[in-house]
């Protein structure tokens, strides 16, 4: 799909084991350019899921511009997994979220997000809640705002690269990675 249009959209209530929200899976090419506006996914077992199963890695110039979610216990707002890559894209989103084992934002499988603009505020409702879990071999790079605030934890074993306000609990610099946290409020530099 090149050039998808989300606009106006809720969805919401797909709780059973392993059920998405919004499921971007590139199968036999790539989905890419597409713009996402005014969009709400609440309550979903998994509310976005960016997925590769046969098809080209590329997600690229994706514009979320408008993304709300409500991430409840045991669900993830955004999961990228399958090597694919997010990148040379704008990220505003919000989150409310809390309950155990959920996440905001989820990287496994070699999946990436990178050389993006973010705009993502997050807030905590009842903990624990993880504002980011980066899996090894995945990354992260960027600029903006990343603002978890009440978090408890996040973790960090891939790659996290990152300049501008950056707020999330329990990330570290790790394997090599640029991102280190100075100053009050984890302010990030590269």
């Amino acid at each position: 799909i090149i050039g998808l249009g989300l606009n106006d959209l809720v969805v919401e209530n797909f709780t059973t084991t392993g059920a998405k929200g919004i499921w971007v899976d590139n199968r036999t090419n790539w989905t890419e350019r597409s713009t996402w506006s005014r969009v709400w996914v609440n309550n979903c077992t998994t509310n976005v899921l960016f997925d590769v199963n046969g098809g080209t890695t590329s997600w690229g110039y994706t514009r979320i511009l408008d993304l709300k979610l409500n991430v409840n216990a045991g669900q993830t707002g955004i999961h990228c997994q399958g090597g694919g890559s997010l990148y040379n894209s704008p990220l505003r989103l919000t989150c409310n979220g809390g309950g155990t084992a959920s996440t905001l934002l989820s990287l496994t499988g070699n999946a990436s997000i990178l050389q993006s603009m973010f705009d993502v505020h997050a807030e905590m409702n009842t903990s624990p809640f993880v504002g980011m879990s980066i899996a090894s071999g995945s990354s992260l790079t960027g600029q903006g705002v990343i603002d978890c605030y009440g978090l408890s934890s996040s973790t960090n074993s891939g790659t996290v690269a990152f300049s501008g306000w950056f707020d999330v609990t329990g990330i570290q610099a790790r394997g090599g990675t640029a991102f280190e946290a100075i100053g009050p409020g984890n302010v990030g530099g590269l």
